[in-house]
């Protein structure tokens, strides 16, 4: 059974480029008057077992569900005077598991002692693939190209020869459906279907709720959808994927280095895209000093572009971006934004 464990939808690796002191980052709260606070980022940016698959969650694959209810192997089920005959049924009907009958291979009813073991397993297992997997493939390699990244800027002028342009464009891309925000596209589907099916306003009971912050039908789906697709695109497949390639192929970085008084922000949205100047800009800050913009590459000349900023002014429109395109939180080195903005 696997523990309990905070889910950092902005990776502490790519936060900690902000922190003043050790890993602690200074936060801003666009919904509360720019409000001010320090926050670890070991306990910031996250929510507990988001990315964890359970028991009754209709994203399960057949891997998930051999997993989750082998303690049921060999027993029989019996719902409503149906025997359940699959791991999918099981799957299926785990929100009515007090109305299960369970019998072992000799016909005999369980007893309610073994059958509340049962059901606290399924209740507490969880399976936490995708959050390995996003650690092992990503996190912990991002300090290794953020490092080249900085060497890089500060050795060239104005273009350099591209370097891991498949990572760089997977964890722009992952991150840009990991964050509290997600992507903007699934975003604008999920609001058609509510506006004409109205999910949102169907609410789940408490204790039916899979994960607390999904308190209606609409925030469920889209939850279970994001967690399909964001294991698919771990496992090179899906939709993610698919557009990461098509950025990889078609499109370039342009960093912009900022070498004048302003820093950077970055927020809990901190890889997304926009229209700025009647264009589609896609933007993720990466440190204080440097903010990523893809591009499209039009030469195909397997270069990177560089930007170096010394006009303050070009900084704080910048910033400005990050900041209405925040889903709550600012983040910031500095204990105040009213000049970064």
């Amino acid at each position: 059974m696997s523990k309990a464990k905070y889910h950092h939808l902005v990776p502490q690796v790519y936060m900690k480029e902000w922190s003043y002191s050790g890993k602690s980052v200074y936060t801003f709260d666009k919904l509360d008057g720019n409000k001010v606070d320090s926050k670890n980022i070991e306990n910031f940016g996250g929510i507990m077992q988001y990315h964890s698959i359970k028991a009754g969650m209709p994203c399960c694959n057949d891997e998930d569900l051999i997993k989750i209810f082998k303690p049921l192997k060999g027993l029989k089920v019996i719902y409503d005077g149906e025997t359940l005959n699959t791991l999918r049924d099981y799957n299926n009907l785990y929100h009515h598991i007090d109305n299960w009958e369970v019998f072992d291979h000799d016909e005999n009813k369980i007893s309610n002692k073994k059958f509340n073991e049962i059901k606290q397993h399924l209740k507490n297992y969880k399976v936490i693939d995708i959050e390995n997997l996003w650690d092992i493939k990503y996190e912990t390699k991002w300090n290794f190209h953020l490092d080249i990244i900085k060497q890089r800027v500060r050795d060239f002028e104005k273009e350099v020869d591209g370097f891991y342009k498949g990572f760089l464009m997977k964890w722009i891309v992952g991150l840009n459906w990991r964050g509290f925000k997600s992507n903007k596209e699934l975003d604008v589907v999920f609001e058609s279907v509510d506006e004409s099916i109205g999910l949102k306003y169907i609410e789940i009971p408490k204790q039916e709720r899979i994960l607390k912050k999904c308190n209606n039908a609409s925030e469920e789906i889209k939850h279970n959808i994001l967690l399909k697709k964001f294991y698919e695109f771990l496992n090179n497949d899906g939709i993610i994927y698919n557009i990461a390639k098509k950025y990889i192929k078609n499109y370039t970085i342009k960093f912009l280095v900022s070498e004048c008084d302003i820093p950077f922000i970055t927020s809990d949205n901190p890889s997304f895209s926009c229209i700025w100047k009647d264009h589609m800009y896609y933007f993720m800050p990466v440190t204080p000093n440097i903010l990523i913009n893809i591009v499209e590459d039009k030469e195909n000349n397997n270069k990177y572009r560089i930007h170096k900023i010394k006009d303050n002014e070009e900084v704080k429109e910048l910033n400005k971006i990050i900041y209405d395109n925040a889903q709550q939180y600012i983040i910031s080195n500095l204990p105040s934004i009213d000049n970064l903005i």
